[in-house]
């Protein structure tokens, strides 16, 4: 009986542990100390993009997670992968990005409708 209880709280917790990551995206970034994970609540529960590793991504990347980017920029955490556009990028591709800043307007077009995101 002891055995079982045991088995059943196990259980419970795995599963417990296991919705709680896949309503969750986990970002690795360049940042250091506290800011170099960042976790994000997803739109909808799935194991999609869980755990992301941004510290090298270029814009090819960005464009093929498009969930995790939407939701870096509306929760105002979009400067984390600001190194995309820094990374491989043209003169006229990299002008979205300013010394690790994401510019404002780049911000506006890619989240219309939601106004300064300061």
């Amino acid at each position: 009986m002891k055995t079982l209880f045991r088995l059943i709280v196990f259980v419970l917790l795995i599963g417990g542990w296991g919705l709680a990551a896949s309503a969750l995206h986990v970002v690795r970034t360049t940042g250091t100390g506290s800011r170099e994970f960042i976790v994000v609540p997803k739109n909808r529960i799935g194991f999609a993009d869980t755990y992301v590793d941004a510290r090298a991504w270029t814009l090819d990347d960005v464009s093929n997670h498009p969930g995790v980017v939407r939701r870096l920029i509306e929760t105002e955490k979009y400067t984390a992968i600001a190194s995309a556009a820094d990374d491989g990028a043209g003169e006229e591709e990299a002008g979205a990005c300013a010394g690790g800043q994401v510019e404002q307007a780049e911000v506006e077009r890619q989240a219309p409708g939601r106004g300064a995101l300061t």
